[in-house]
């Protein structure tokens, strides 16, 4: 799964990350930490360029899971490459440093692993609120296909906390 996060509500098409393989990518670009207004991470994956010229950060600031890649090619994307790495665990957390505002985080998924509805359901949430509840990639569009969730969230504390928790198998980014 990707995860890619712009400032100012905008946000730019990509394959990646939540990125949940969910595949998860987090668009990251910017030379230093407080001046950072877009974040594209390829959760569990390598550093990438996508079609678009946009470059994803290889996997930075999670804390725990394990990471896994695959080669089956991926639908509904110009850029599978993103959705073919992720990160997994039973609870999943991303704290990534960010400046207070508002930000459009768009979570790009793939179910690259199960093949059938039921064998991974995990919520999702931004800021300690759930945007997606019991998420069953697999039941909304099937194997290895890209399935892209944005939602606005406000940091107010300098750290944009995305965490995804299991309640089946694992959850991914």
């Amino acid at each position: 799964m990707n995860i890619s996060v712009a400032r100012g509500g905008k946000s730019w098409p990509g394959t990646l990350q939540l990125i949940l393989l969910v595949v998860a990518a987090m668009t990251t670009v910017a030379t230093t930490q407080a001046q950072l207004s877009t974040v594209r991470i390829n959760c569990g994956g390598t550093a990438y360029t996508d079609t678009l010229g946009q470059a994803w950060s290889a996997d930075i600031y999670f804390v725990g899971g394990s990471k896994k890649t695959y080669a089956q090619n991926v639908t509904g994307t110009s850029d599978p490459k993103l959705y073919q790495s992720e990160r997994y665990a039973a609870r999943l957390v991303y704290n990534i440093p960010v400046t207070n505002g508002t930000y459009m985080v768009t979570l790009d998924f793939a179910e690259m692993f199960f093949n059938s509805a039921g064998q991974r359901v995990f919520s999702v949430s931004l800021e300690n609120q759930t945007v997606l509840q019991n998420l069953d990639i697999w039941l909304s569009v099937g194997s290895n296909a890209a399935l892209q969730k944005s939602f606005a969230v406000t940091v107010t504390d300098g750290v944009l906390n995305i965490v995804g928790t299991a309640s089946v198998n694992n959850a991914k980014f």
